[in-house]
């Protein structure tokens, strides 16, 4: 799969048992293929974010060129920025 082109999103919802409150979630905008990773805090976003961009990158042997998301906080953030501008 040579296009692997992502939508990324940041999702909160209710505590559940394991102390999980939110989910970063890309799905393949061609494909429909998701990943779909929770975590305890928002902080943990990017990294999530970072580490589901590598496993699709990995797993379909392509790089990712494009990626939408909504915006969120953590787009901006200097880690993200980093990251990306290393791409």
């Amino acid at each position: 799969m040579s296009n692997f082109q992502p939508l990324q999103d940041i999702i909160q919802y209710e505590p559940s048992y394991n102390g999980h409150e939110y989910a970063t979630h890309s799905q393949c905008e061609t494909t429909r293929y998701a990943f779909l990773d929770t975590h305890r805090s928002k902080s943990d976003a990017c990294k999530m974010s970072i580490n589901q961009i590598l496993k699709a990158e990995n797993l379909f042997d392509t790089r990712i060129k494009f990626i939408k998301t909504d915006g969120e906080a953590l787009f901006k953030s200097k880690k993200w920025v980093d990251f990306i501008n290393s791409k």
